[in-house]
């Protein structure tokens, strides 16, 4: 009796850190998304109220129709964020399930200093490597194109693609692997039709959580692109913080448009995420 009592307290204690943790960080994205909706007047008046008195799209309106302060085309650099973000998470996942494959079932020599060097090239600041990347993406010619960016990004998420991947691989059955190859499959064709499926849900879980990275990535797209028409989200959210103020009824209009494809690949990869990051949490 006493052990019960003891474990629904602590699932009571449990619950509540949870709750009050997911009020902190949902309460900010409830707020910018009605501060979107009320009109200039409700943004600055004193007296707090969570639900504007006369809801207006007005904000909407200037973003799409006229991008923003600088003219810079909302609409479009969210198109650049999806284009960057799915060309990367596709290569960094593709080239991550290689690595990953080749350390976890050949384990060659040296594979474990392998990984920690995947695992500290990780850790490395984005900062520390920033005037670097740029006279290399500058000395190959690729400087203001949509290939610098998807190619850095590549490199910088394919260690941890790489390590997480590496992570599911460990408890992959290659008894099943192993049998394809005695049927007459070559390793490719077992790894494709054998491997693959199975590691469907680590994949989109590797794929998800690569593309998020990329999509609030602000310092390569401020660094690596110069025009206008190729911005990303991140960097044409940067204009409507001008010298004449912060324009925040449209500065919440473009959060909240440059946050609906997250939520939505978010919401059609749910059950792979949590397939996923379950089957990892195996191991």
């Amino acid at each position: 009796m006493k052990m019960r009592s003891r474990l629904r307290w602590q699932q009571t204690v449990i619950y509540v850190l949870l709750v009050t943790t997911s009020v902190f960080a949902v309460a900010p994205l409830i707020w910018g998304i009605v501060t979107s909706f009320k009109p200039y007047d409700e943004i600055f008046q004193t007296h707090v109220s969570w639900w504007p008195r006369k809801v207006t799209l007005q904000h909407y309106m200037t973003v799409v129709c006229e991008g923003s302060f600088a003219k810079g085309g909302m609409i479009r650099a969210i198109c650049n964020s999806m284009l960057v973000s799915i060309a990367a998470a596709m290569l960094s996942t593709m080239f991550g399930i290689c690595s990953a494959y080749y350390t976890a079932r050949m384990k060659k020599r040296f594979w474990r200093a392998y990984l920690l060097i995947l695992l500290g090239a990780n850790m490395t600041p984005m900062v520390a490597i920033l005037v670097p990347l740029f006279f290399l993406v500058y000395w190959f010619r690729l400087y203001d194109t949509y290939m610098s960016m998807i190619l850095v990004h590549t490199a910088l998420r394919l260690p941890f693609s790489a390590w997480i991947l590496h992570g599911f691989l460990l408890v992959f059955p290659w008894e099943l692997e192993e049998a394809a190859l005695v049927d007459g499959c070559s390793r490719l064709r077992a790894f494709l039709y054998v491997a693959m499926p199975i590691l469907r849900p680590g994949l989109a879980a590797a794929g998800l959580l690569a593309a998020l990275y990329v999509w609030q990535d602000f310092l390569i797209g401020f660094t690596l692109v110069q025009r206008p028409s190729l911005r990303v989200s991140t960097v044409a959210l940067y204009d409507y913080l001008s010298q004449f103020g912060i324009q925040w009824g449209e500065l919440m209009a473009a959060t909240t448009l440059a946050a609906i494809p997250l939520l939505v690949a978010f919401y059609a990869f749910q059950k792979q995420l949590i397939a996923g990051l379950a089957y990892g949490s195996e191991k």
